[in-house]
């Protein structure tokens, strides 16, 4: 055996560990088994938003609501209830008392507490106000993430006076003030005060009452319906099972339109069920010859808008723009007592200068 052999051979019998396993180097880390299942949240992060957008959607949703802005304000809403959820414990004083304090606050007492909860919406709140009941640490959390989700002027049951911290005192009178108003679109309007003859009651035009409608047309399948059968009526204008049903869908838009509260009439008109209206007055429905229990409606309502006191001109008139070609409806406006938002939105019905 050669030298050069000898001292290879030697070589890997110095390099080999005294027992096998042994790391004497020491370079490796020590690794531990990780659990099966560790519990993170995996749910994709909301999308990126800020405080500035958020304050500027509030203000233009007050000075004039539109559908566009409504839909921004759910998200808004959303991100900011998503905020409060995953704001630290001890940082909530301090976050309701600033700046995002007072949007949420804005935003809570805004339009948009007047409209109805989508189903995903109404999931949400359901599961914050379960989670408010408990009395964890994050308490808080939920119901700061709720406020924007409440349902007439008190809070949750599960919420006293007394359990409330110091830097939440003031949360009742302030969700008594914000939710002054009717907060339902079918809540009547306040009655005057000073006596005078009754108004003429408005007609009732289908037997289903009015907040069976507003849930149907809250619903986004029955919207994307009703917009799908425009589009099949522009495809074929003589596709009769298409005319029957949208002939069906006037009739409870129409009573719909009379059983809203004035005071929200101007909100369901700028809603997504406003733009339902809109497109199916300006569809060639309205310029087909009318069935005769459909000229019995128009009749009706042509008939106590120019006749009767009713102190409902402007749901009168959306409902007649139902029944007749709006470009061939002569009207004085200013004859009618009509809210200010009406003439612009006239125009828009009309194809004028749009209301929003």
């Amino acid at each position: 055996m050669g030298l050069r052999t000898f001292w290879h051979r030697g070589r890997q019998r110095l390099r080999q560990p005294l027992q096998r396993g042994v790391d004497l180097l020491g370079t490796q880390p020590t690794l531990f088994a990780p659990p099966r299942q560790l519990g993170l949240n995996l749910a994709p992060a909301a999308p990126a938003w800020s405080l500035q957008r958020l304050s500027a959607i509030v203000h233009q949703l007050r000075a004039q609501p539109s559908a566009e802005l409504m839909l921004e304000a759910r998200h808004a809403r959303h991100c900011l209830s998503r905020f409060w959820l995953e704001a630290p414990v001890d940082q909530l004083a301090q976050l309701w008392q600033g700046a995002i304090g007072t949007v949420q606050r804005e935003l809570s007492a805004s339009p948009l507490r007047e409209q109805p909860l989508s189903r995903d919406e109404q999931r949400w709140r359901h599961r914050l106000l379960e989670a408010v009941a408990q009395s964890s640490p994050d308490r808080w959390n939920h119901l700061l993430a709720l406020l924007g989700y409440l349902e007439g002027p008190q809070l949750p049951s599960a919420i006293t006076a007394e359990a409330l911290p110091t830097w939440l005192n003031d949360l009742y009178s302030w969700c008594a003030s914000a939710n002054a108003s009717p907060r339902g679109l079918l809540t009547p309007a306040k009655e005057a005060d000073a006596p005078g003859p009754a108004p003429a009651p408005l007609p009732r035009l289908i037997p289903t009452d009015g907040q069976q409608l507003l849930d149907l047309f809250s619903d986004e399948a029955a919207q994307k319906r009703g917009l799908g059968l425009l589009r099949l009526l522009q495809v074929d204008p003589d596709d009769q099972e298409v005319i029957d049903e949208l002939q069906t869908l006037r009739l409870m838009l129409a009573q719909l339109l009379l059983d809203v509260s004035p005071d929200s009439l101007e909100n369901l008109y700028r809603s997504a069920i406003g733009d339902l209206f809109r497109q199916l007055v300006q569809s060639s429905l309205c310029r087909r010859e009318l069935s005769s229990r459909d000229q019995t409606h128009r009749d009706q309502l042509m008939q106590l808008l120019l006749e009767a006191d009713t102190g409902r001109d402007e749901a009168l008139l959306l409902a007649v723009a139902l029944f007749h070609p709006i470009e061939r409806i002569e009207l004085n406006l200013d004859s009618f007592e009509l809210p200010g938002w009406m003439h612009g939105a006239w125009r828009e019905l009309s194809g004028g200068t749009p209301a929003r």
